[in-house]
């Protein structure tokens, strides 16, 4: 299986870099935390484990939390995963497997949703060719 990532309305420098099997079966996305966004408005991945490694950019501090979306009638997300509270220039690892369905990424600190630190997350069925999945 090779996960494959799909990028929509990328804003500004490379901010995520996919595509890079970190271990058999494990696909790798790099996140940048800003003060006003992630640069990116939507992301698109088959369904995999991910491990997202977060590093804040910003000046202040910032976490990032997935929640699966459609779980509750709140207008407010669930954190399914989040990490600590990421002061500028600190980096942390999330690993976690993703099934099919939406999601948002977003950081649940003060204001920062309000402020672009929200973007939504799809995860795909698994693609089968010739009885494999890709």
């Amino acid at each position: 299986m090779r996960p494959r990532i799909l990028l929509t309305a990328l804003a500004g420098a490379a901010l995520i870099s996919g595509g890079a099997m970190a271990a058999p079966g494990l696909f790798s996305i790099h996140i940048a935390l800003h003060d006003h966004g992630f640069g990116f408005r939507n992301i698109g991945i088959r369904a995999a484990k991910v491990r997202l490694d977060v590093t804040n950019r910003g000046k202040h501090v910032h976490d990032l939390a997935v929640a699966r979306r459609g779980t509750t009638g709140s207008a407010r997300p669930n954190a399914i995963v989040a990490t600590k509270t990421l002061a500028p220039g600190q980096s942390a690892t999330l690993t976690l497997k993703l099934k099919p369905g939406r999601y948002r990424l977003y950081s649940k600190v003060d204001d920062d949703r309000a402020q672009g630190l929200s973007a939504p997350l799809l995860v795909m069925a698994p693609t089968l060719i010739d009885g494999r999945e890709m």
